[in-house]
């Protein structure tokens, strides 16, 4: 019989030794690689939420306007302008170093006026651009929050809380502020 409430003793103290070394809410509850270890490496984002709103969904804007500055007889033809970005295409490369690059695509597609065919009529072109910045990161409170500066013509520290951080996939929460007004974001990374 002792031996019985010893093992379940014994068994009761390792299910509570485990479950307090759970630093991130969502996980993992236990990991062989250091936290360091788990945040360095390449990501891509797979979902962000802004009020618990999806917000990765394409943004698209679109826009017609009228020729009126071209010789040919197309002024006045409508010609539309499309905007795109999307935030999927969104990747963050975190250093060991302390270092963090993140990296966008968009996409515009407008009027190409130096690009006309025989008919005199406007062509469209596409153009996609990669917005780059550069920062810094690091652990905070415990490794519980992760720090991010980032440095250039949008300069800004946030500090989020780590909900997450497993070998593959890693979650973010945090307050940003833009214009007096505070927004929780919510981030969802996976490793590329």
């Amino acid at each position: 019989m002792k031996t019985k409430i010893s093992l379940l003793l014994a068994m009761a103290i390792v299910a509570i030794t485990f479950n307090e070394c759970k630093k991130y809410p969502d996980g993992p509850g236990l990991s062989l690689r250091s936290k360091t270890a788990r945040m360095t490496d390449n990501w891509k984002i797979s979902s962000y939420k802004i009020n618990g709103v999806d917000e990765l969904a394409p943004y698209t804007e679109t826009m017609t306007y009228t020729i009126s500055n071209f010789s040919c007889s197309n002024v006045g033809q409508d010609v539309t302008y499309t905007y795109s970005e999307s935030l999927s295409n969104f990747t963050m490369d975190i250093a060991k170093g302390g270092t963090v690059t993140t990296s966008i695509t968009e996409s515009i597609t407008d009027i190409d006026g130096t690009a006309t065919n025989a008919a005199c009529a406007a062509k469209t072109k596409t153009t996609t651009l990669t917005s780059a910045s550069a920062g810094t990161w690091a652990f905070a409170s415990g490794k519980k929050q992760v720090i991010v500066t980032t440095t250039g013509t949008s300069s800004s520290t946030t500090t989020y809380d780590i909900l997450e951080l497993k070998e593959k996939e890693m979650k973010w929460k945090g307050t940003v502020t833009i214009s007096g007004v505070a927004y929780l974001e919510e981030y969802t990374f996976t490793k590329q």
